[in-house]
């Protein structure tokens, strides 16, 4: 797993970890089945606190992006359970509002998403 923490980010710390774990298995950096570093070797290796990465982990479990398997670790779910149609639009939507009130030029934002969608490796249908 490739995570940086941004300090000077907006975002809160345990959401970047959250961020970074799917863009990994975007980008095919994570498969499903792989494990994930223990809760206190990533908080060990950025230097944060053990609750940190546990409320991340928490977070990305709830959303189906890992399967936690009690004393064997965390570890990249199928990608089958993976985000629903219904939060990726509600995200999209997010976005292109803040894109909005920044007065950001639409096509740049399309352009944006798809320089995006080439980037990654989604699954083909």
């Amino acid at each position: 797993m490739r995570i940086r923490i941004d300090e000077s980010s907006e975002r809160a710390v345990y959401e970047q970890i959250v961020d970074k774990v799917k863009l990994d298995i975007a980008l095919g950096r994570l498969v499903p089945g792989q494990k994930l570093p223990t809760v206190r070797e990533l908080a060990e290796k950025l230097e944060l606190a053990p609750n940190t990465t546990a409320k991340a982990y928490q977070k990305l479990e709830r959303e189906r992006i890992i399967v936690t398997k009690g004393r064997l670790g965390a570890f990249a779910a199928n990608l089958k359970l993976r985000l629903t149609k219904k939060i990726i639009r509600e995200r999209i939507e997010r976005l292109a509002v803040d894109a909005y009130h920044m007065g950001l030029d639409r096509g740049a934002v399309v352009a944006w998403l798809r320089e995006e969608v080439k980037r990654l490796k989604f699954p083909k249908k």
